[in-house]
């Protein structure tokens, strides 16, 4: 694999807190409790002031939803900790699919890609060689609560979208029986599939390794579909 490639630079590449200004506010009201109960009103004071900032900022900036990642590292070339195993990778500002790709071929530069989301043989895990598998992925959130408020403002439902996040869901098209040759659709179907991370994204890295995968259901490709 290529000489600049890193366990650290390709697992905790990029700042993923800088702007979660939700993670703070619970930090600074127990800082403020702390100061409340030493008398201490100066950093009170300040404390209280940055707690109100996060609020501003939450309101007030705009933040872009990340896109999701899963990759795949297959074959015996790859250095352990990744060797065929699976990981979801939270994807840089601006970072799409073929951007993400593009980033990680250059780091395995011998690396094949697949160009397909099935998963792969016994003879590719074990093959002397390097296969990367990529595709994206939706994040299924969290705190559902929120996200049914009416009240609450987009910018707001955004955060809960996107973060403290660890089951990520993506849909598989395949052909049950024999494809009709005038109407492809007619056996097309889609299987949906859920991702279930080791920790929540972010967290200390913009990666985290696949700990379970479940099969959600199988379902008809819609028909509406047929005639975009």
């Amino acid at each position: 694999f290529g000489s600049s490639f890193t366990h650290h630079n390709i697992f905790t590449s990029g700042t993923v807190f800088l702007q979660c200004w939700e993670y703070g506010i619970p930090l600074c009201r127990e800082l403020a409790y702390q100061y409340e109960t030493l008398y201490d009103y100066q950093s009170l004071s300040w404390i209280r002031k940055m707690e109100a900032a996060y609020y501003d900022n939450i309101m007030e900036q705009q933040r872009l939803e990340p896109e999701f990642f899963r990759v795949g590292f297959y074959g015996r070339k790859f250095p352990f900790f990744l060797r065929n195993k699976e990981f979801v990778c939270r994807g840089h500002d601006y970072e799409r699919l073929e951007a993400f790709q593009q980033r990680m071929l250059g780091e395995f530069p011998q690396a094949i890609a697949m160009q397909h989301p099935n998963q792969p043989d016994e003879a590719i895990l074990q093959c002397d060689a390097q296969y990367l598998q990529i595709y994206a992925v939706s994040a299924v959130p969290e705190n559902v609560n929120v996200l049914q408020m009416d009240r609450v403002p987009d910018r707001i439902k955004s955060f809960y979208r996107v973060n403290n996040v660890r089951r990520f869901r993506y849909d598989r098209p395949f052909h049950k029986g024999s494809k009709d040759r005038e109407n492809e659709f007619k056996s097309l179907w889609i299987e949906r599939t859920t991702l279930i991370l080791t920790h929540p994204l972010p967290g200390i890295s913009r990666w985290f390794e696949v700990e379970k995968r479940e099969l959600v259901s199988n379902h008809r490709f819609p028909k509406s579909s047929s005639t975009l």
